[in-house]
């Protein structure tokens, strides 16, 4: 109250200066005809009261009135009533006071006094603590009633949590309030205020996923894709605080695999819009901030920081999508394909019953989160299940004991199955929503995202028809296909021999005649373990995909912000 009131008397004292004396203000311009008391309009409205929007008159004592009041209305007319009735000593002292008056009309030629504006309300500047604790204070309120608001906005593209709008409506609103008391120190540290209640919601939003499961005690395919997943979560910026575990410190903390509970895939969801939501806000209210601070201040509004902690959650997020729905793959791959015989089939028939039920688990989800995420996130969900899910299914491939030729064939055909339903997971459940510019994509998967899967599923088709081999041809059948099995070639093989069920006496023997060193039979015991160095390579490639991903969205956002200052340095009209 007492600044407020404070500035009042400061912009009311320069108006009635500047009317009544011609003083002239350094900095400031003499004030219109009919808008004398416009500057202290605006700041009456800091009381709360209307007066913004009217002009003011001044009593003879120096008390400000409603220009449209009836004793402003008084006022005015006894003010031109001495002006009409200027004709003796009135008029010799206007003569007087010609040249005085005449001097606002060329500034030049008058010396301008120092402004009176914030000479007195400047020393509020360093007691301003209680206004910013308050403001916080209000802000972490906000947050708090969040934490047990699920309720999403519709208005947008896609769905956000109204505890993000309204928060910003919030900081904008305070942006207001304060810029009207000072633009200096104060507000400088209301933009800190900000700065730590926004990472405070980052961490609110990553709260809202579910938690990590333990790989203690769990099935097989939970601890694979415990392996697989965490090797692919993109790095994130360098600052990670308050971004509740996305980024780089998933190198750094115990490997964690996910469960989604039917549903909730949706509110996963909603907090990657939310946080993509909040990402583009943020940087509309670093350029306001930036854009009213004080000079003095602006070098030093940085809110990237910010930004990464929206961008960590958002690649935590991705992950848990993806952990979520290849957990949700353990029946079919960690039981009903674990159960079957492989050595017993000698008839193939249709596909088998687990390549079902992955359809039936995989087609829903991958709808469901089409529909809820910008285009260029549902890819990266495309991308790294797929090449999670191809080091998974071959996992489980392997930990087969025994396939016989006719089991192979069974295998091969399940597998073009399966590689069929992951080609078309880009375009499952097809929208035409407005703004989507995809294009053909909606018909059509992306030719890299093909590439990717024909390749590694090759992997899978070529073991199964090298396990399919008679054992006198199988290597010529090898030197042929080694080059499309990776760099692995000597585990590779040994898993093939495993699988045809070769004694390790002649296992020894095709190593003999390939002329590759047999150690391999030492430490690839355990079948599965020859190929961890492929899901590694596949998480890797993946990694290196979403960081390029990353970079060409930051340069994107860097070209754009050259783009907008080069607009604002241009010379108007």
């Amino acid at each position: 109250k007492a600044l407020q009131k404070t500035m009042l008397f400061e912009r009311e004292m320069t108006a009635w200066l500047q009317r009544e004396c011609q003083t002239a203000f350094a900095g400031a311009s003499p004030p219109d005809k009919g808008s004398e008391n416009k500057s202290s309009a605006k700041k009456s409205s800091v009381a709360g009261g209307k007066e913004s929007e009217q002009n003011l008159e001044f009593d003879e004592d120096g008390n400000a009135v409603k220009a449209d009041s009836a004793q402003g209305i008084k006022i005015k007319y006894l003010r031109n009533s001495k002006k009409k009735d200027g004709d003796g000593g009135a008029k010799s002292k206007k003569n007087v006071g010609t040249t005085a008056a005449a001097a606002p009309s060329d500034s030049s030629s008058v010396m301008q006094v120092p402004p009176l504006l914030g000479m007195a309300s400047s020393a509020f500047d360093n007691y301003m603590s209680p206004y910013i604790s308050l403001e916080r204070e209000n802000m972490d309120e906000q947050i708090s009633n969040a934490s047990l608001d699920a309720n999403v906005s519709q208005r947008g593209e896609f769905p956000v949590f109204t505890s993000s709008t309204t928060l910003f409506v919030y900081m904008k609103n305070s942006i207001t309030r304060c810029t009207l008391l000072t633009r200096g120190k104060a507000f400088f540290l209301l933009h800190i205020a900000f700065r730590e209640s926004l990472r405070k919601y980052a961490t609110l939003l990553s709260k809202k996923f579910p938690s990590p499961i333990s790989t203690a005690g769990s099935s097989i395919i939970s601890s694979a894709v415990t392996q697989t997943t965490n090797a692919v979560v993109p790095s994130g910026g360098g600052n990670s605080g308050g971004a509740g575990g996305g980024g780089s410190g998933s190198n750094q903390s115990p490997a964690h695999s996910y469960r989604i509970p039917s549903g909730q895939e949706k509110t996963i969801c909603h907090v990657i819009d939310t946080c993509e939501y909040c990402v583009d806000t943020v940087e509309a209210l670093e350029e306001l901030i930036r854009e009213k601070m004080s000079s003095e201040y602006q070098s030093k509004v940085d809110m990237s920081g910010e930004q990464d902690a929206f961008q960590n959650v958002t690649a935590k997020g991705l992950k848990i999508l993806v952990s979520g729905l290849l957990n949700r793959c353990d029946t079919a791959l960690g039981k009903e394909l674990a159960s079957i015989n492989w050595l017993t089939i000698d008839v193939v028939g249709e596909e088998s019953g687990y390549v079902r039920s992955l359809h039936t688990v995989i087609q829903p989800f991958a709808a469901s989160v089409r529909k809820l995420l910008p285009s260029v996130y549902f890819k990266s969900f495309c991308d790294k299940f797929a090449r999670n899910f191809a080091a998974l299914y071959q996992q489980s491939i392997v930990r087969q004991k025994r396939i016989s030729e006719a089991g192979t064939q069974q295998l091969l055909l399940d597998v073009y199955n399966v590689k069929t339903l992951l080609l078309k997971l880009p375009i499952t459940g097809n929208r035409s929503k407005k703004g989507d510019d995809d294009g053909d994509a909606t018909t059509t998967a992306p030719a890299m995202y093909v590439r990717m899967v024909q390749k590694d599923f090759s992997r899978i088709e070529i073991m199964l028809k090298l396990v399919g081999t008679p054992q006198d041809m199988l290597m010529d059948v090898f030197k042929v296909n080694k080059a499309s099995l990776g760099v692995s070639h000597t585990e590779d093989l040994q898993i093939v021999m495993t699988l045809k069920g070769m004694k390790r006496s002649d296992q020894q023997a095709m190593f003999d005649r390939l002329g590759l060193e047999a150690q391999a039979l030492n430490s690839t015991n355990n079948p599965t373990a020859a190929i961890s160095s492929t899901i590694l390579m596949a998480s890797q490639s993946t990694s290196d995909v979403a960081a390029k991903m990353n970079s060409d969205l930051s340069q994107m956002r860097q070209k754009m912000d050259q783009f907008r200052m080069t607009l604002s340095s241009k010379p108007s009209g």
